[in-house]
């Protein structure tokens, strides 16, 4: 990626926190309960420190320069690093591509043409970067705003189904919220996406990085607590349980609005997928020159679609773990590459 096509680390905190947000609204499609409020709010905070704890050192390398160096495609270790993103990247925006389109013939009233969930989202993508990657962040910010209207209208509209005799009580259980900590415990490949497209002069990317990490957990938490309050228990058990929420929800003569909701939360899907190509599009060129510019935005779809093809025969299961391995392991060696080429550097000076 070229530095002087940066942005700012704030419109990145905005693309990082609906890439993330979007995952509240559209979960995977997995069966099996889940944990209630009680549990849930206590092990996301710890996920939480745990996600800062491991992206502190990976936004110091940002500011110090290394990471500029690692998307460069220079040396070796650099294009090492630009090979696995765009493998990252491209299998993240697969994993969403997949969710989005079960989550649409989920909501749908009658089934939609195969061809259909393959081809309109492609060419959505390819559409959005053509647009380049200055007009996607302006995107962002529009939907993000529009996404968060939508939750606010969704709390609107529950008020009256509210009822604090929902929540579930239980005898407090250190052991079960360390459970649900690690099996919620997840890794974003957005997170390696934030420093890959933040620029080495902007001294507030550490701050904004925190600082979204900080709004996703309490937006998270939030959704939590509200979605036990009106459902109770059965939020345990329902496999999208914010589109059930939408589905209750009424404001005066308004019925069903689940439509409008679910409109903007494929939007927001649409938006995480076209940024995650965006991602893999800058690392292939980097990786094969400027030359092959023109082709890498075509070929980052491509990509896409044979990414989703592979993780659609295998169980939904492990596209979350997969990333969150995937995420773990670049973060691991952007820190660890940048602190030997810090410490070559300062040999060679000596």
């Amino acid at each position: 990626m070229r530095e002087k096509e940066a942005v700012t680390s704030q419109l990145l905190g905005v693309l990082l926190f609906l890439s993330a947000a979007v995952d509240i609204a559209v979960r995977p499609f997995t069966a099996g309960s889940r944990a209630g409020a009680q549990v849930l709010i206590p092990a996301a905070a710890i996920d939480t420190a745990l996600t800062v704890l491991l992206c502190i050192p990976l936004v110091r390398t940002v500011g110090s320069g290394g990471f500029s160096v690692l998307k460069s495609g220079v040396n070796a270790g650099s294009r090492v690093f630009l090979a696995a993103a765009a493998v990252l990247f491209t299998v993240g925006a697969a994993g969403a591509y997949l969710r989005m389109g079960e989550f649409v013939r989920y909501v749908s009233d009658g089934p939609i043409p195969q061809i259909v969930m393959i081809v309109v989202p492609a060419l959505c993508v390819l559409y959005a970067l053509r647009c380049g990657k200055a007009g996607l962040m302006r995107t962002f910010g529009i939907v993000n705003t529009v996404f968060l209207c939508s939750f606010a209208l969704l709390l609107i509209s529950n008020v009256q189904s509210m009822r604090f005799s929902h929540l579930s009580f239980e005898a407090f259980d250190p052991e079960r919220i360390l459970s649900a900590s690690g099996a919620g415990f997840t890794l974003a490949p957005e997170l390696v996406l934030f420093c890959f497209f933040a620029s080495k002069n902007d001294t507030k990317a550490p701050k904004n990085l925190m600082r979204t990490l900080m709004l996703l957990s309490l937006f998270y938490m939030g959704v939590t607590f509200f979605t036990e309050l009106v459902i109770g228990a059965k939020a345990q058990t329902q496999m999208q349980t914010v589109h059930t929420l939408s589905r209750l929800g009424s404001i005066s003569v308004f019925r069903r609005m689940d439509a409008l909701h679910s409109a903007v939360w494929v939007l927001a899907e649409l938006c995480k997928i076209s940024a995650l190509c965006c991602g893999t599009a800058h690392a292939l060129d980097a990786l094969f020159g400027a030359e092959h510019s023109h082709r890498a935005q075509g070929a980052s779809v491509v990509l896409l679609l044979l990414a989703a093809a592979f993780l659609s025969a295998l169980p939904v299961r492990i596209v979350d773990p997969l990333l969150t391995l995937g995420t773990g392991a670049m973060i691991v060696y952007a820190v660890c590459a940048c602190k030997i080429m810090e410490a070559l550097h300062g040999k060679k000076e000596a």
